[in-house]
């Protein structure tokens, strides 16, 4: 752009510059990210007979700087915090249990992110095997 009137140029100067300072202020003073959380609820269905209860099941977080790392199971609820990164919530297995995950217990996480995760654990029916011998 040609600018001939020396007046609008000036002005045009001092607009740009004053928009470059703001932004580098702005910048300069924004808020820092806030960590990623992720809530992890434990849930156990018991309609087979089982008779565990949330706490009795052992979640372990895997991702960059994840607190808490292990934990015991809580139906109400464990707030986990990490960096950003790739993240993966898993469950010991537990004999006598099917564990199944939502969709929100892997993936990437960011900063100002919060998700949720969800681990169901269904008692599985006894079996019973009879063998007659002849």
């Amino acid at each position: 752009m040609i600018v001939k009137d020396k007046t609008k140029l000036v002005l045009l100067s001092i607009a740009a510059i004053s928009l470059l300072l703001m932004g580098s202020v702005f910048q300069a003073y924004a808020a820092p990210g806030q960590q990623p959380t992720l809530v992890a609820f434990v849930h156990a269905i018991n309609d087979d007979g089982g008779v565990m209860k949330a706490s009795d099941f052992t979640v372990a977080v895997t991702a960059k700087n994840s607190s808490p790392a292990i934990f015991s199971g809580s139906e109400t609820g464990t707030t986990v915090t990490m960096k950003n990164s790739e993240y993966k919530i898993t469950e010991l297995a537990v004999k006598g249990y099917n564990v199944s995950y939502s969709p929100g217990c892997s993936g990437r996480i960011n900063n100002n992110e919060a998700k949720t995760c969800v681990i169901t654990n269904d008692d599985i029916a006894p079996h019973l095997k009879v063998i007659k011998h002849v």
